[in-house]
């Protein structure tokens, strides 16, 4: 059994509420994008994101240690029409965002690559859990 401090419980609520919270917003971003057949990329790297985030959640040490960390650089906003997403796309998927960057290159952390590579289908199995429902 491994003890905490208040701090570090109060910490990981924090950081729970707000992966979960990102989580949800990138959900809504992809159900706006879902009732256009058109916006793949957007579709596809929200996807990605949500995953990753994910995978945040799995490898957080790791990836604070190798300042790889999504959701302390991830700004998202709650919108309810295309051209807002589109707008938070643009600012995430820029080629100077950390963000973008980040998810660039989590898997040259090495459990992470390793995690990956043991699972191949794993974007797969994140897109269909439970934790991810398109409406």
């Amino acid at each position: 059994m491994r003890i905490i401090s208040i701090n570090q419980l109060k910490s990981n609520i924090m950081t729970n509420y707000s992966i979960t919270k990102s989580l949800h917003i990138i959900r809504t971003y992809l159900r706006i994008l879902n009732k256009n057949e058109r916006f793949e990329v957007e579709k596809s790297y929200f996807i990605v994101l949500h995953n990753f985030l994910m995978i945040e959640q799995l490898f957080l040490d790791e990836i604070k240690l190798n300042n790889k960390e999504i959701l302390v650089n991830l700004k998202l906003r709650e919108v309810n029409d295309i051209n807002n997403v589109l707008i938070v796309f643009a600012e995430l998927y820029d080629i100077n965002s950390k963000v973008r960057n980040n998810v660039e290159t989590l898997d040259s952390i090495e459990p992470i690559r390793i995690y990956l590579s043991n699972k191949p289908n794993i974007y797969n199995e994140l897109l269909n859990s439970e934790t991810f429902i398109l409406i």
